[in-house]
């Protein structure tokens, strides 16, 4: 008996992820056949046949949603391989994970419910800031009034002689964009008027080739009876101007083995129908360009306290091979990395700080917990996110390790920017997919077992399972 077979549309508009998909698409002999189609442009119901199995990786804007969401409905049940005529390879609505502020606001309302959670100490503290004009100011911090105080404490601390290591330090960041930009530190009110003053400066001399980029990347248009699919997206401008406020993290975990400079982790998870998630355990340690430093005299040094690539590669000293590294390659001691680290004993900081591979399952660990937490948060408000049944998403999760090992998520990203990863450690990319077509084809399509060239057929061990929820039924 021969195996289902089925079209994959490919869509993806950047060559480095496209390329290496289109690599692991070719390794399963289910696959009837690669469909490559031009970016950006919406595939028409006469490009695929209801009689043959489609599967759509294609950019947001191409993805022809009110074909996904009709087939959503023939089952109220998680999905059995083959099941669905048309499979897709983003969820329709999932604001409340990728939109800052819509996603703070969960949270707040998760945690107030579940004050058990990691995620009670694991989400930075975030007020949302409604803002149209500067000169409204006063109005939109009356919402966030903890912001204002922290800034008259931080006023009086400097008045009284101190240095900026006893302020608070808060980051400033748009709702919907990506890739670093309008993320900027403040700790008094004078900086934060000149920051949103710049920010909406640019905003008004922004060209509109920017604006549909910003919307397309970000700005992911939730299905209504009265949306037009082929009209495009609404102002950017509009958007941005939703900010979130959050508490700086200002003791991150410096490790001298790699000259004290800031780094985040970017985690690739991928969530399957409605709905299980599962997290991809190569993950990635992206630093900052320069040393960081504690003692706060330029907080606008991007080099020193932003850890985007993006960001950093605009450094012109950037190196992908300094900046990009593995996690799990942080271990600076393998003659400690059999000792045990009791959970509630803080690790001596020293200026010789390194991670043992015990601390670095430590903080896998805690991510692992946090992505369970945030999935389950994101997915109890179904106007914000709505898992179908026949869709798939890969999400890159941004975290960070303070001084005490501490981890703290900041921030989900749809249709991460894989090439970001730089060609040096393309291969993790390379693997991640492997991982989650085999899952594709596995959940949607036919068991991957036996049905690819070259693999082994043990079940996905790059791919750790944290969390499952039955949405329908």
């Amino acid at each position: 008996m021969s195996a289902p077979k089925c079209n994959i549309f490919v869509g993806i508009e950047d060559p480095y992820t496209r390329k290496l998909l289109l690599q692991s698409l070719e390794r399963y002999k289910v696959i009837s056949s690669v469909v490559e189609i031009e970016p950006n442009t919406p595939v028409s119901k006469d490009q695929y046949s209801s009689s043959q199995q489609s599967i759509f990786w294609l950019e947001y804007e191409q993805i022809p949603f009110e074909e996904i969401q009709i087939e959503s409905r023939k089952t109220q049940k998680n999905s059995e391989p083959g099941q669905f005529s048309v499979v897709s390879c983003a969820y329709c609505i999932r604001k409340g994970l990728i939109r800052k502020a819509q996603m703070s606001m969960g949270l707040n309302v998760y945690i107030a419910k579940h004050p058990e959670s990691i995620l009670s100490t694991a989400i930075p503290e975030t007020y949302i800031l409604d803002l149209d004009d500067p000169e409204y100011l006063d109005e939109a911090l009356n919402e966030c009034f903890e912001v204002q105080e922290a800034m008259e404490q931080n006023m009086q601390i400097i008045n009284s002689g101190l240095d900026s290591s006893q302020t608070k330090k808060f980051l400033l960041k748009p709702s919907l964009t990506g890739k670093g930009t309008g993320i900027h530190i403040f700790q008094f009110r004078n900086e934060l008027e000149d920051i949103l003053s710049n920010e909406f400066k640019l905003d008004d001399s922004d060209d509109s080739d920017e604006e549909l980029e910003i919307n397309q990347e970000q700005n992911n248009v939730e299905m209504n009876s009265s949306y037009d699919w082929q009209s495009g997206y609404g102002s950017a401008i509009s958007q941005i101007r939703e900010w979130v406020i959050q508490r700086y993290v200002d003791r991150p975990l410096l490790l001298s083995l790699f000259r004290n400079r800031k780094f985040h982790i970017r985690v690739y998870c991928l969530a399957v129908g409605g709905i299980s998630v599962y997290v991809f355990r190569e993950m990635l340690a992206l630093f900052a360009s320069k040393p960081y430093d504690s003692s706060y005299k330029n907080t606008k040094d991007s080099f020193s306290y932003i850890t985007n690539t993006y960001v950093q590669t605009k450094h012109s000293d950037f190196d992908e091979e300094t900046l990009v590294k593995l996690f799990w390659e942080l271990d600076g001691s393998s003659s400690h990395s059999n000792t045990k680290i009791p959970q509630n004993k803080l690790p001596e900081k020293n200026s010789d700080r390194f991670v043992t591979s015990t601390e670095l399952e430590f903080i896998y660990q805690q991510i692992k917990d946090i992505t369970r937490d945030l999935f389950d948060a994101a997915t109890s408000n179904f106007t914000t996110f709505q898992p179908w049944n026949n869709c798939f998403e890969m999400f890159g999760l941004d975290f960070i390790v303070n001084e005490d090992l501490q981890v703290f998520f900041l921030e989900a990203n749809a249709y991460p920017d894989f090439k970001q990863t730089g060609s040096k450690l393309s291969m993790l990319v390379s693997r991640f997919f492997d991982s989650v077509v085999e899952k594709v084809i596995d959940s949607f399509v036919i068991s991957a077992n036996n049905s690819k060239d070259g693999l082994s057929n043990d079940s996905n061990p790059a791919l750790d399972f944290v969390f499952s929820k039955t949405m329908f039924g």
